[in-house]
């Protein structure tokens, strides 16, 4: 049986991109995400903080990691 994943998750590393390379890479996980895939983005670019509506942020501290979901305001 051949089924296509509906996930995606990359660690690619935006931070060495010029902004236009950027803004293609987003408008491409952008249009992904529309197609009704779930994309997953691990990186510490500030650029992808504000273009991205729903994120996981991993919270570090001396007594172990947290994580909470941050989502636009409504």
């Amino acid at each position: 049986m051949n089924q296509s994943s509906k996930n995606i998750v990359t660690r690619y590393s935006f931070g060495t991109l010029d902004p236009e390379a950027l803004d293609e890479a987003l408008k491409v996980l952008i249009d992904l995400r529309e197609s009704g895939r779930m994309v997953g983005i691990i990186s510490h670019v500030p650029e992808l903080k504000e273009r991205i509506d729903v994120r996981l942020e991993i919270i570090p501290s001396r007594e172990g990691s947290s994580a909470r979901f941050v989502r636009p305001a409504a």
